[in-house]
């Protein structure tokens, strides 16, 4: 019996679909070709911070060690300005071809809810790579102040009238947040007085001309160590293995956590095979004893993990920090 005519024409639909299947299938590279031919040049490394910040150290302690296992060399270009706003604006308009690797830090996820008008969307231009590190924060005094607990600090600032004044690295910083959280969750007044940096900040502090700060760890670790600042409690879970001595917050009886961050993303729309290369080569380094002991001696805590890890500790940052920006009025005043 002949095929009829139907039939014939639903074989030849077939052939022709699958036929087209295969092409395309042969046209698009596939994941491993991808991986396989990355990089083809020199990768571009941009941080949010001048050189010698913290931003810089674990962008180049881990970098490196990146380099090696890439093949080609990292050029690593440091773009300040506008609490990482520069940098990341570039790395937001960036060729999409794994060339172009961003360093984001603390004030990545802040600047959504800062600013009314952003050049880039933080949650849409960017795809997370990998969190290098996080550093705890740590509230401080000046060696010669009488107080001595986070239980002293707190009674001392609630019967003081119109409270402490308390330094930060500027409005809307990581460390003027932080307070701002702290004063909130634990009802006290204080008055914020903001300075260029770290330096200008712990120099007032120790001066006198302000009453207490909160400072990340790798800037603060020297002026502990030589007594001139006195460390009450790190806002972390855990101690910092650089300033073992400090207990947490939680240890001191008043639990409360910020902390700030550094890690790796890349423009939106980059294949997925180079992002899992550069994921695959951070969390190599990172697994280095090497580096993980010079990350702990700055201050950090290393954090190697998914991608996915880091798309939701970003996430979860913004999501926290938001309400915080519009109460303390920050955004008001860096607009």
């Amino acid at each position: 019996m002949a095929p009829t005519e139907p039939f014939c024409r639903s074989i030849v639909r077939s052939l022709v679909a699958g036929c087209a299947v295969a092409a395309l299938v042969t046209a698009v590279p596939s994941f491993a070709q991808v991986a396989a031919g990355y990089p083809s040049r020199p990768v571009r490394f941009l941080i949010d911070f001048p050189a010698g910040g913290v931003s810089d150290i674990l962008s180049r302690l881990v970098g490196e060690r990146m380099a090696e296992s890439l093949g080609r060399p990292l050029v690593f270009d440091n773009r300040p300005g506008a609490s990482g706003l520069i940098a990341y604006e570039l790395g937001a308009r960036a060729p999409a071809d794994g060339h172009t690797v961003l360093f984001v830090s603390t004030p990545f996820a802040f600047h959504l809810n800062l600013h009314e008008k952003l050049a880039f969307d933080t949650e849409k231009d960017f795809a997370p790579v990998a969190l290098f590190a996080q550093f705890p924060n740590v509230l401080l005094v000046a060696a010669k102040s009488p107080i001595g607990t986070v239980k002293e600090f707190l009674d001392a600032a609630r019967g003081k009238a119109g409270g402490f004044n308390y330094g930060s690295l500027g409005v809307g910083s990581p460390q003027h947040l932080a307070m701002e959280l702290f004063r909130t969750q634990n009802r006290f007044q204080a008055t914020h007085v903001p300075y260029p940096g770290s330096p200008q900040a712990l120099t007032a502090l120790i001066g006198g001309q302000t009453d207490v700060m909160f400072g990340n760890v790798p800037g603060a670790l020297t002026q502990v160590r030589a007594g001139k600042a006195r460390g009450l409690a790190m806002a972390s879970r855990i101690r910092s293995s650089a300033l073992p001595d400090i207990p947490t917050f939680r240890e001191a009886g008043v639990p409360f956590e910020a902390v700030g961050f550094g890690g790796i993303v890349v423009p939106s729309g980059t294949s997925r095979a180079i992002v899992a290369r550069l994921n695959a080569d951070a969390v190599k380094a990172l697994n280095s004893p090497e580096t993980a002991e010079r990350i702990r001696n700055v201050g950090g805590e290393p954090l190697p993990g998914t991608p996915e890890d880091f798309r939701r500790f970003l996430q979860e940052e913004i999501r926290r920090w938001g309400p915080v920006i519009v109460q303390s009025g920050a955004r008001a005043q860096v607009q």
